[in-house]
C-alpha cells in the first residue's frame, strides 16, 4: 500500500476555508476492501480519527478523502487496508504530514535562489518544500534543485546526484513560509517551480498541453500531483522581458493572461499572487526597458484584483542582477506583507503608492516643481542622507538626470525640477522614480516600506493664459560691435540667412553656434511671427545670456545688458496688438562667445472669461 505524491512523508495538506484538511488522494495497493485512516499527533490520537473509514480499495488502487484533519501537526498518518469482516489486509504509514497552507514559487533566478549561501532563515519543521525531484521534505535551502528536476523543461534529471554544500541558492520562499507562519499560525508548504533566465513567452499558459515539456505546464502538472488547490503564488520575473521593445510591449498583457491562467487551473478565481518588481542591474543594458517593466508591474498591481508587489529596488546584489541573500530574507518577507495585505490583514505595512503629482511653479527660477503625494504611508518619509532615485523622463524611455532637489515632507515628495515651468504646460514631462537598470533609490515610510518604481504625468493645479516661444528663427552672424548699445535692426532683414533655431529646454539656439569664432564679436538676429485670434493685450517676458534689444513689429520695445546664465522672464513689457500676425525680432550680442540663445513667452492679460484664447506661433 502506497501513497502518492500528496500524501508522502513531510507533505502538505492545503487547508480549506473552514481551517482543515479536504484532501483527496489515491495510492497503489494488493488488496481490496475499505481503507480506514488514524491520526496522530505526538503519539496521541485525534479525536474522530482512530479507524476512520476514508475510501476504498480494488483492482490495484485505493482512493480516500482526508477531510476535517485541522491545520497543524506533524501529524502521523497510519493506513489500512481490511476487508468486511474487519480483518486487515494491508497497511502503511507516512510521517511528519503538516495541514496549512501550499503556496507555489514561480519566475526566473532570483525565485529560484542565486544568493551566497548560508540561508539567514533557518529551517523549521512547520516549514516543508515539494523539491523539483517530486520529493516532499524539510525546507532547506536551495529550494530549487533544478539540475535533479523531474520535469524535462527544466533540463535536470532525477538520478543526477545532489550537489552538497552548494555556494548559491538562497531565494525568497524560505523567508516568506516563515513569515506567513508566524502571521497565521499554521504550517507552511512550498512548491518550487522556478526556472533561472526564463521569458514571458516561455512561461505562457497556451503551452500547458505540452505538459512537464512547458515551464507553465509543469507547474500545473505539480499542483494537480499535491492536490490540485494551493494558497497562493508568489512571482519574480522580468528580466528577460526588458530586452527588446517588442518584449517589453507584451509583457503586460502576458502577465494578465498568467495571472487568469493561474487562477483557473488552481480552481480559484480569487487566488492571491505577489509579484516582486524588478531590483536593480548593475550594467547599462536595455535601460529604457528595465524602466517600463518596473512601471507596467506597478500598474499591474493597481489594475488586477488580488494582485500585491513587493519592492525589491534597494536591496543589495551578490553579482550585477541577483540579491544577496540578506536581501533575500527581506524580499520574502516583504511578499509577506503583501499577502497578508491581500487576505485582509489591514496591519500589514503597505508599498506606498503615488496618487497624485501636482506641477507648480518655482517663482525664483521658473522652474517646475512637482509635488508627488503617496498613500499607504505609515508615519512620514524619509531617506539616509540626500533624498534620491527622481528623475524626468524622455521621449526614447530614457531617464533624464533634471531633478536636481528631492525635499520629503510627510506623505509628500516635492521634486525640483531643471525643467521650464511653462514649456511644461506645453510640454508636460514625466516624473519617474527608480528609472534605468542602476538606480540609486533610498526613500521608504517609517515601517521601511520603500517607494516603488513608478512614472506618473505631472498636472497643472490650474490653467495659465501663457504661451512659450519654442518655434523661431536665427540668422547666421552678423560681424560686428556686439555692446548693448550698439544693437540695431537691420533695414533689410531678408538679406540675413535664417535657419529654424533649436529650442532647448526653455531658450532657442543657433543650432550651429559652436562653428562661429567664440572671440570675433558679432550679432544674431531671432525672429518670430505671432498670430492673434483677437486684439489682445500682452506682456512679453524675456531673457538672454548676452546684451539684446526685442523689437515688436519693428519697433523697439526693450533694450537691455545681461549675461550668463538666461533667467527666464528677467525682463517685459507691455504691448496691445491687433488681430492679425505680427513679427518679432531679437538682436543678441555674442558676449564675447557666452551667448548661447533667448527664451520668451507671451502672457495675456485682462482677458476675462477667456483665457482659452492665447497667442499663437508660426513656423
Amino acid at each position: 500500500m502506497k501513497f502518492d505524491a500528496s500524501l508522502e512523508n513531510f507533505a502538505v495538506l492545503q487547508r480549506n476555508a473552514d481551517g482543515v484538511s479536504d484532501h483527496a488522494c489515491r495510492g497503489l495497493c494488493r488488496a481490496a476492501g475499505k481503507v480506514l485512516l488514524t491520526v496522530s499527533t505526538d503519539g496521541a490520537v485525534l479525536p474522530d480519527w482512530r479507524e476512520r473509514c476514508v475510501g476504498s480499495a480494488a483492482r490495484g488502487r485505493f482512493q480516500a478523502v482526508i477531510a476535517g484533519v485541522p491545520a497543524g501537526g506533524p501529524y502521523t498518518f497510519s493506513a489500512a487496508i481490511v476487508d468486511n469482516s474487519g480483518k486487515m489486509l494491508e497497511r502503511t504509514t507516512v510521517r511528519d504530514i503538516l495541514v496549512g497552507d501550499l503556496w507555489i514559487m514561480a519566475g526566473q533566478s532570483n525565485m529560484e535562489g542565486y544568493g551566497y549561501m548560508p540561508s539567514p532563515v533557518p529551517e523549521s519543521p512547520l516549514i516543508h518544500n515539494f523539491y523539483m525531484d517530486n520529493r516532499w521534505d524539510i525546507a532547506r535551502e536551495p529550494l530549487h534543485n533544478r539540475l535533479r528536476a523531474a520535469a524535462p523543461v527544466h533540463g535536470g534529471s532525477p538520478d543526477a546526484p545532489a550537489v552538497k554544500h552548494p555556494p548559491r541558492g538562497v531565494g525568497p520562499g524560505l523567508a516568506f513560509a516563515a513569515a506567513m507562519l508566524r502571521f497565521s499560525k499554521v504550517p507552511q508548504g512550498l512548491i518550487a517551480c522556478a526556472h533561472g533566465g526564463t521569458s514571458m513567452a516561455q512561461w505562457d499558459p497556451a503551452l500547458k498541453k505540452r505538459g512537464d515539456f512547458s515551464l507553465y505546464g509543469a507547474t500545473v502538472n505539480r499542483v494537480r500531483r499535491l492536490g490540485g488547490r494551493v494558497a497562493g503564488v508568489i512571482w519574480y520575473q522580468g528580466c528577460n522581458d526588458t530586452a527588446s521593445p517588442e518584449t517589453v510591449q507584451a509583457y503586460t498583457p502576458a502577465m494578465k493572461k498568467l495571472v487568469a491562467a493561474f487562477r483557473r487551473d488552481c480552481r480559484d478565481p480569487e487566488l492571491p499572487i505577489v509579484i516582486a518588481q524588478l531590483s536593480h542591474y548593475a550594467n547599462d543594458l536595455n535601460a529604457a526597458g528595465w524602466t517600463a517593466i518596473r512601471c507596467q508591474q506597478l500598474e499591474l498591481v493597481r489594475n488586477v484584483p488580488r494582485l500585491g508587489l513587493a519592492v525589491t529596488l534597494d536591496l543589495e546584489l551578490d553579482d550585477q542582477i541577483h540579491l544577496s541573500g540578506p536581501a533575500q530574507k527581506i524580499c520574502g518577507e516583504r511578499m509577506a506583507y503583501a499577502m497578508r495585505r491581500l487576505l485582509g490583514d489591514d496591519t500589514a505595512p503597505a508599498v506606498p503608492v503615488p496618487e497624485r503629482c501636482v506641477m507648480k511653479r518655482d517663482p525664483i527660477s521658473n522652474q517646475a516643481v512637482c509635488t508627488v503625494t503617496f498613500a499607504d504611508i505609515r508615519g512620514a518619509l524619509h531617506a539616509a542622507g540626500r533624498p534620491n532615485g527622481f528623475a524626468l523622463l524622455g521621449a526614447d524611455g530614457e531617464a533624464q538626470t533634471r531633478c536636481f532637489r528631492t525635499e520629503l515632507d510627510g506623505n509628500q515628495v516635492h521634486v525640483h525640477c531643471q525643467y521650464n515651468y511653462f514649456l511644461a504646460l506645453t510640454a508636460p514631462p514625466v516624473l519617474v522614480y527608480g528609472a534605468g537598470c542602476d538606480p540609486y533609490c533610498n526613500i521608504a515610510d517609517e515601517a521601511g516600506m520603500p517607494l516603488p518604481a513608478f512614472r506618473i504625468l505631472p498636472r497643472s493645479p490650474k490653467r495659465y493664459s501663457a504661451v512659450l516661444v519654442m518655434h523661431g528663427e536665427v540668422s547666421d552672424p552678423v560681424y560686428g560691435a556686439e555692446t548693448v548699445d550698439a544693437l540695431t535692426l537691420p533695414g533689410d532683414l531678408e538679406k540675413l540667412h535664417f535657419v529654424p533655431a533649436a529650442f532647448r529646454e526653455f531658450y532657442l539656439a543657433h543650432p550651429r553656434r559652436a562653428e562661429f569664432p567664440a572671440q570675433t564679436a558679432k550679432v544674431f538676429y531671432y525672429r518670430f511671427r505671432v498670430r492673434l485670434p483677437e486684439r489682445m493685450e500682452l506682456q512679453v517676458l524675456a531673457g538672454s545670456d548676452g546684451p539684446f534689444a526685442f523689437y515688436w513689429d519693428r519697433r523697439e520695445m526693450m533694450r537691455k545688458h545681461t549675461g550668463n546664465p538666461i533667467v527666464p522672464d528677467e525682463f517685459s513689457f507691455r504691448v496691445t496688438a491687433e488681430q492679425g500676425v505680427h513679427e518679432c525680432f531679437v538682436a543678441l550680442g555674442g558676449n564675447r562667445g557666452n551667448a548661447w540663445g533667448v527664451c520668451c513667452r507671451l502672457r495675456r492679460i485682462g482677458h476675462g472669461a477667456l483665457p482659452e484664447v492665447l497667442p499663437d506661433f508660426e513656423s
